[in-house]
């Protein structure tokens, strides 16, 4: 990893703690300054593991707030970036953020789209209510 991946992974990290004392406003601060980095430093952003990372804490946190179309927009900017094809925590947390915002066919969709690629697996970590939703649901 490069002198400016390293800094960045520190701002994420800076960002991380402060999210994880609940200041949230000052992780967010922190995320941005280093989004702001990123954009100024990294030639092509969507490949970048650090970046990717970075827009899913920015998602986290303004889902934590409860701002949930603030939150979608963040969640859907995630998909402009390389994605591990096995990856399922993308689609998950934005079929979250869908169920959030009552709409529940959305919600579906994505877990369908989730479960396709990680079965049960793609659920874990995540509030039970979303996989029994999922599992209940009817289009």
């Amino acid at each position: 990893m490069g002198g400016i991946e390293s800094e960045i992974v520190k701002k994420i990290e800076l960002g991380n703690s402060f999210e994880d004392k609940g200041d949230f406003n000052k992780a967010l601060e922190v995320y941005f300054s280093a989004l702001t980095d990123i954009e100024d430093a990294i030639v092509d952003k969507y490949k970048s593991e650090e970046a990717r990372w970075l827009i899913s804490c920015i998602c986290g946190v303004y889902f934590l707030k409860k701002e949930y179309l603030e939150a979608k927009k963040w969640a859907l900017e995630i998909f402009k970036y390389n994605i591990p094809e096995y990856g399922t925590s993308e689609l998950i947390d934005l079929g979250v953020i869908y169920f959030e915002l009552e709409d529940k066919d959305n919600a579906f969709e994505c877990f369908s789209k989730a479960y396709a690629r990680g079965k049960g697996r793609a659920f874990q970590g995540y509030n039970k209510k979303y996989f029994d939703f999922f599992k209940s649901y009817k289009k």
